[in-house]
C-alpha cells in the first residue's frame, strides 16, 4: 500500500486538490458567501494596500494627461536607434565568424584527444520545427559509416543519439527529449542514477538515484558506459537543487506575494478604469505561467493558492476559483510542450483562449450548481480575454525575474 501511494503520490496529490474545493464549493453554493477568519486575516492585510495602489494609480493617471510627447526627439531617437541596430548587425556577423573559427579548432582539437575512438565531425543543418521533436539535424549520413543508435557528443558533452538516417543526413534525438534516459555515474562519489528528458529544453530529470547518495548541488554527472549507450566518462551535466522542500521554497512564498499584488490590482483597476463588467484576469495568468514552468506538486498547490485568491476578490461561493484554477492547471500542464512559451505573443495567445474557456466554464459551473441558470455574455467574455491577453506578456515576465532569482525547485534532482 505505501509503495502504491508513494509511486502515484503526484496524481494523488493534484486530484485531491481538484476534489476538495469543488466538494466545498458544492456545499456553499446555494448559501452565499460567508467570510471565515483567514479570509477576514487576509482581506484586512491587502485592504490598506488597495486603497495605496488606487492612490498611486490617480496620481500617474493625472501626470499622463498632462505630457506632451517631444514628437521631434522620439523621431531622431528611432532614427538613431535603426543606425545603431545596423551598427550592431554588422558587429555581431564578424562576432559570428569569429566564434565559429573557435569552436572548428575546438572540435578539431577534442577529436584529436578522443583516439582511438573513431569520431566525425559534423555540421547542424537544422532543428526539429514541432514542440514534440527534440531533434536537430546533422549533415553526416549513412555514406559517412553513421548507424542508428550512434551516439552524438560535443567538447562540451552528450548531445543525443541518431534517430534516423538517410545517406547524407541524419536526425538526432536530443537528452531533453521524453524518449531519453542515460545511464549516468557522479563523478564525485560515483552513485549510479538514470538521467532522463523532461520535454524541457532547459533541463533533464534524475531518477532512481537513492537518497542515501551523497548528492550535492554542483556534481558532475557522466556516462556510465556500456553496450548500446555513450561511451564511459563523457559529461552529462551538473546536479542542482539537491533535497530543497518545494513546498517551502522561498520562490513559492514570491509567487504567491506577486498573486496577492496581482489580485489587488484585479480590484483596482475596474474602479480606476471604469470598468464594470469586463477585467483582464490576472491570476489566471498566474496559473497558466505556473502550468508551463512548475513541476506537477508545487505548480497545482501554488495554483490552489492562487485561486483561493481570487476567490476572495469575487462575490461568487467559496472555493469556486480555486476548483477552476487547479482544472486550468490540470488542462494546461496535460497539454505539455505544445503550449510551451518565454512569454510575448505566444504567452498572449494561451492567455486568450484560456481566459474564455475559463469565463465559459466558470459561467456553466456557477450556473448549474447554485441554481443561477446559464448567462453568457459574450461580449463581456472577449474583452475580459482581450484585456488578460495584453497584460500576459507582462505577467509572464515578472514571475521569470522570479525564477531568475530562485531556481525551480523540483520534487526531483534536476541537471542543468
Amino acid at each position: 500500500m505505501h509503495s502504491i501511494l508513494k509511486r502515484f503520490r503526484e496524481p494523488i496529490f493534484v486530484i485531491a486538490l481538484l476534489a476538495v474545493p469543488f466538494m466545498l464549493f458544492l456545499v456553499r453554493a446555494k448559501k452565499g458567501r460567508e467570510l471565515n477568519a483567514l479570509d477576514r486575516t487576509i482581506i484586512f492585510v491587502i485592504a490598506p494596500a488597495e486603497k495605496v495602489i488606487t492612490l498611486a494609480v490617480f496620481a500617474v493617471v493625472d501626470a499622463w494627461q498632462g505630457y506632451v510627447a517631444l514628437r521631434g526627439v522620439r523621431e531622431e531617437n528611432l532614427a538613431l536607434r535603426r543606425d545603431n541596430l545596423i551598427a550592431h548587425q554588422f558587429e555581431q556577423q564578424a562576432a559570428e565568424l569569429k566564434q565559429e573559427n573557435e569552436r572548428l579548432r575546438h572540435l578539431l582539437d577534442f577529436v584529436d584527444k578522443q583516439q582511438p575512438t573513431r569520431l566525425l565531425i559534423a555540421r547542424v543543418v537544422a532543428v526539429g520545427a514541432s514542440p514534440h521533436s527534440h531533434t536537430l539535424r546533422i549533415a553526416r549520413g549513412s555514406d559517412d559509416g553513421v548507424m542508428k543508435g550512434s551516439p552524438v557528443i560535443a567538447p562540451e558533452g552528450v548531445v543525443g543519439i541518431v534517430s534516423q538516417v538517410t545517406g547524407s543526413y541524419s536526425d538526432v534525438q536530443l537528452i531533453v527529449s521524453p524518449l531519453s534516459a542515460i545511464p549516468a555515474i557522479a563523478q564525485r562519489t560515483r552513485s549510479r542514477s538514470t538521467v532522463k528528458g523532461t520535454g524541457d529544453i532547459t533541463r533533464c530529470e534524475l531518477t532512481y538515484a537513492l537518497r542515501t547518495d551523497d548528492l550535492q548541488d554542483g556534481d558532475v554527472l557522466i556516462t556510465a558506459g556500456g553496450p548500446g549507450f555513450f561511451p564511459h566518462g563523457l559529461r552529462i551535466g551538473r546536479v542542482v537543487n539537491v533535497g530543497r522542500d518545494p513546498a517551502m521554497s522561498w520562490r513559492a512564498v514570491l509567487v504567491i506575494l506577486v498573486a496577492a499584488g496581482l489580485a489587488i490590482l484585479e480590484s483596482v483597476i475596474p474602479h480606476v478604469l471604469h470598468l464594470r463588467a469586463a477585467r483582464p484576469d490576472l491570476l489566471l495568468i498566474v496559473v497558466l505561467y505556473l502550468a508551463l514552468r512548475d513541476d506537477v506538486v508545487q505548480g497545482a498547490a501554488l495554483s490552489a493558492a492562487t485561486g483561493y485568491l481570487s476567490d476572495l476578490t469575487s462575490a461568487t461561493p467559496a472555493f469556486l476559483y480555486t476548483f477552476l484554477a487547479v482544472l486550468t492547471f490540470i488542462v494546461v500542464r496535460t497539454a505539455g510542450a505544445a503550449l510551451r512559451t518565454e512569454g510575448g505573443i505566444q504567452s498572449a495567445a494561451i492567455a486568450f483562449a484560456a481566459s474564455l474557456a475559463h469565463s465559459l466554464i466558470a459561467t456553466l459551473v456557477f450556473g448549474l450548481f447554485t441554481g443561477a441558470g446559464l448567462h453568457f455574455e459574450a461580449r463581456t467574455m472577449l474583452w475580459s480575454a482581450f484585456g488578460t491577453a495584453l497584460a500576459a506578456p507582462i505577467v509572464f515576465g515578472t514571475l521569470r525575474r522570479v525564477d531568475a532569482r530562485f531556481q525551480h525547485a523540483d520534487e526531483t534532482r534536476g541537471l542543468l
